[in-house]
């Protein structure tokens, strides 16, 4: 079997209270080959560095959209009424992180629809 090379990368993640993104750079790359992922909201029909730090999720708590995605599908079942009371959307929930060290399962949550719910597992 021949040996695979490994590559060292950093990767960088801003996750803002707004928006999110997120780049990458090879160690001893120039500046000029500093990447940062330029396709959110391609789905939507547009091209950002950034996108919503919104999600949404099953009312089983399974993540079923992230950003620009989970604003544009909750958007479009809120206003047909469809389903909108089985997903649930979080937007700047970052902010209940900053002041205290919290775990998942113990915080509350109100989520865009006034639905109070509480982390799961």
């Amino acid at each position: 079997m021949a040996s695979q090379a490994k590559r060292d990368v950093i990767i960088a993640i801003d996750f803002g209270t707004t928006y999110s993104g997120f780049g990458y750079v090879f160690p001893n790359a120039s500046e000029k080959h500093i990447y940062v992922f330029q396709k959110w909201g391609r789905g939507q029909g547009i091209s950002y560095s950034k996108t919503p730090t919104a999600l949404l999720l099953t009312e089983k708590g399974d993540l079923y959209r992230f950003g620009h995605a989970a604003v544009e599908t909750y958007g479009k079942q809120a206003m047909s009424q469809k389903d909108c009371n089985k997903l649930l959307y979080f937007e700047k929930f970052k902010l209940l992180l900053h002041s205290q060290k919290v775990s998942f399962s113990s915080f509350l949550h109100m989520n865009f629809s006034g639905i109070y719910v509480t982390g799961q597992n």
